[in-house]
C-alpha cells in the first residue's frame, strides 16, 4: 500500500489496554490479551506500568491544566473508530504464490482509519486527512493504486475453480502448454489462449474487497477481480462447493475497477 498522508499511531497491546482504562471502555474487538491474562497480578501492573510510562512519553498520554490525564485526540480518534465503526472495508490482495496480505479500514463521523496488525502484534493505525485519502488508501491496498494494467480486452472465461487453480499453478511452474489445454477445454479462444496462459505465469494480482456497513440492518457488499500486466478481470462465482465452484471472469478495465470499488464503499 503506496503512502499517503496521514498520522501514524503504532500501540502494543498493553498499550492499548492502558488508553482502554483510561478511556473507560470495557472491550476492544480482537484483541489479543492472553499472554498478558497469563501473568500475575503482580507482573500485569508491571507490564501495564511500562505501557504508560511509555504512553506518556510519546505524548499520547498527557495531564491537562486540572491534573486529568487526557488520550491525544489521534489516539482518541483511531481506538473509537475501530470500536465502533459506521463502515469497515476488508481487502485481502495477493499475487499467485505469494502469502496474500490483509487490510483494515473503518470510519465513523467523518474520520478515517485503516489498521495493520504487524508481527510483533503492534497495531499499527494510520489516521488518513479526508475521505478522498482513505479511498486512495483502500484503492491502493486492493493494488489499483498506480496500475499500469493495459486496456486490453481480456478474453471471458468461465471454469471450476479446481481447473483454473491447475492451470494457474501449471503456468506458475512453466507448464504452459498443459495450462493452454486446460484453458482451451474451457472455451478460451485459440487467439488468447497463449495470452492467457503468460499472464498466469508471470503472476496474477487477486483482490477481494468487502465493504461492511454496520448498524441495525447491516449490509455487506463484495467486489472480487484478478489483473495482470495486460488484463483485468472482475471474478463471480455460482457459489457451488469448493473444486467444482464456476468461476466467472469478466473482462473489465482498471478504471471501471476503481469505480466499482468506490461503489461499495461509499
Amino acid at each position: 500500500m503506496d503512502r499517503l498522508q496521514a498520522v501514524s499511531i503504532k500501540l502494543t497491546t498493553e498499550e492499548i489496554l492502558v488508553l482502554l482504562d483510561q478511556l473507560k471502555i470495557n472491550s476492544y474487538p480482537g484483541l489479543d490479551t492472553s499472554q498478558i491474562d497469563e501473568l500475575s497480578d503482580r507482573e500485569r501492573n508491571l507490564v501495564l506500568d511500562v505501557a504508560r510510562r511509555g504512553l506518556i512519553a510519546r505524548q499520547m498520554l498527557s495531564q491537562d491544566d486540572s491534573g486529568e490525564w487526557q488520550v491525544s485526540q489521534f489516539v482518541t480518534a483511531s481506538l473509537g473508530v475501530s470500536i465502533a465503526p459506521q463502515k469497515s472495508v476488508l481487502i485481502t490482495s495477493g499475487r499467485s504464490r505469494e502469502e496474500a496480505e490483509s487490510y483494515l479500514f473503518h470510519t465513523a463521523q467523518d474520520v478515517y482509519t485503516t489498521l495493520d496488525i504487524v508481527d510483533d502484534g503492534t497495531h499499527h493505525f494510520l489516521v488518513m486527512v479526508d475521505r478522498d485519502s482513505w479511498q486512495q488508501a483502500i484503492l491502493s491496498a486492493a493494488g489499483l493504486s498506480d496500475s499500469v494494467y493495459e486496456r486490453t480486452a481480456g478474453p471471458a472465461l468461465t471454469m471450476s475453480s479446481s481447473d483454473l487453480n491447475q492451470a494457474h499453478e501449471n503456468a506458475q511452474s512453466g507448464l504452459f502448454e498443459e495450462a493452454e489445454a486446460i484453458l482451451t477445454a474451457a472455451g478460451v479462444a485459440p487467439e488468447a489462449v497463449g495470452d492467457v496462459a503468460a499472464a498466469l505465469g508471470n503472476g496474477i494480482l487477486f483482490s477481494t474487497v468487502t465493504a461492511v456497513t454496520h448498524g441495525q440492518d447491516e449490509d455487506s457488499r463484495i467486489f472480487n477481480f484478478a489483473a495482470s500486466g495486460r488484463y483485468c478481470w472482475e471474478l463471480t462465482s455460482n457459489g457451488g462447493q469448493a473444486g467444482s465452484r464456476q468461476i466467472s471472469m469478466m473482462p473489465i478495465s482498471v478504471g471501471k475497477a476503481k469505480d466499482q470499488i468506490s461503489a461499495i464503499i461509499t
